[in-house]
């Protein structure tokens, strides 16, 4: 049984729907340009030209599941306050201690990975992701 107010508030949901999804894709969008290069052509290609999960993986030769999880992982970090903050704040931050907090929260690279790309040891780079998460703390909570 549908009830004449559910009817009524339907179109209302999906307009409010689209706008928030509209918002998201401008945000996601603007935010892209912190990327790697193959990766923001993921997101321009989904949320710029409205492609397709599935037309990408045919062209990627991949499975559609890959670009969907891959997609959700980049949108999850570009709409992430943490990396608000390391975007908002690297500059400022001492060069190296910058450089680690962008490729951990913006590029995604895992301590490991940024070990070796920087030439630190594992212990080094876990130490400055420990300082970098104490300053984006102390930084959300001023903006609270």
């Amino acid at each position: 049984m549908i009830l004449a107010g559910h009817v009524a508030e339907a179109p209302q949901h999906y307009a409010l729907h689209q706008a928030q999804r509209q918002e998201l894709a401008e945000v996601v969008l603007r935010r892209s340009e912190w990327l790697e290069p193959g990766d923001r052509a993921l997101l321009e290609q989904v949320f710029g030209r409205g492609g397709r999960a599935r037309e990408l993986a045919a062209m990627l030769q991949v499975s559609p599941r890959t670009i969907q999880r891959r997609i959700r992982q980049l949108v999850r970090r570009l709409t992430d306050p943490r990396v608000l903050v390391v975007m908002r704040r690297h500059g400022r931050w001492e060069q190296a201690i910058g450089l680690v907090a962008v490729a951990h929260y913006i590029r995604g690279l895992t301590f490991r990975q940024i070990a070796e790309e920087r030439g630190l040891t594992l212990h080094d780079v876990r130490q400055q992701i420990q300082f970098v998460r104490g300053l984006i703390a102390a930084e959300l909570a001023k903006e609270r």
